[in-house]
């Protein structure tokens, strides 16, 4: 599927942010709207900082930590979390 310099990486990385829902599963999309597209293009735009070549440049896991717990609130309160099964383990 990929080649040269195409990989995973550089594949999410290139369609961040305006394309997320080009990378993601489209049933994902399809009642969630826009609510789940940002933040499935959060989550992805932190899956690709904490992937980074150069380990110095990788994202700090207490920032993931919080972007996800941001993540899950916002769910949380647009109720999605009962439609999806979304489910990120953090009290």
């Amino acid at each position: 599927m990929f080649n040269n310099s195409l990989n995973l990486h550089n594949f999410v990385k290139s369609a961040l942010p305006e394309q997320a829902g080009e990378v993601v599963d489209y049933t994902l999309l399809q009642e969630g709207g826009e609510i789940i597209l940002e933040c499935l293009s959060k989550i992805l735009e932190n899956t690709v900082a904490c992937s980074a070549e150069v380990p110095r440049e990788r994202m700090k896991i207490d920032d993931v930590e919080s972007g996800l717990r941001l993540m899950k609130k916002k769910l949380v309160e647009t109720r999605i979390h009962e439609e999806h099964t979304i489910n990120i383990p953090f009290n």
